[in-house]
C-alpha cells in the first residue's frame, strides 16, 4: 500500500480531523480538497473525525461517499420524524 501521506488528500484530512468544528479552515477543504458542496460540511465533519478514511487508497473519494451517505441517512431519519 502507497505511504499515508502519499495519498491525495490524506495530509489536509489529517490536519482538518484536528480542527474545531466552527473553524472557517474547513471552507477550502471542502472547495479545493474535496469539491463537494458546503451544505454537505456537517456531514463531512463527522466523517473526518471518525477517521475511517485514513485506511482507504483514496481518503478524498473514501470522504466524499461517506459524506454522501450520511446525508442520505439524516434526509430519512428526519422523514420519518
Amino acid at each position: 500500500m502507497i505511504d499515508p501521506a502519499l495519498r491525495p488528500g490524506y495530509t489536509a484530512l489529517t490536519v482538518a480531523r484536528k480542527l474545531a468544528f466552527d473553524s472557517e479552515d474547513w471552507l477550502p477543504l471542502m472547495k479545493d480538497v474535496l469539491q463537494i458542496p458546503l451544505s454537505m460540511l456537517p456531514a463531512v465533519r463527522r466523517v473526518v473525525r471518525k477517521g475511517a478514511w485514513r485506511y482507504a487508497h483514496d481518503p478524498c473519494q473514501s470522504v466524499r461517499e461517506n459524506a454522501e451517505r450520511d446525508c442520505r441517512r439524516q434526509a430519512i431519519a428526519n422523514e420519518t420524524r
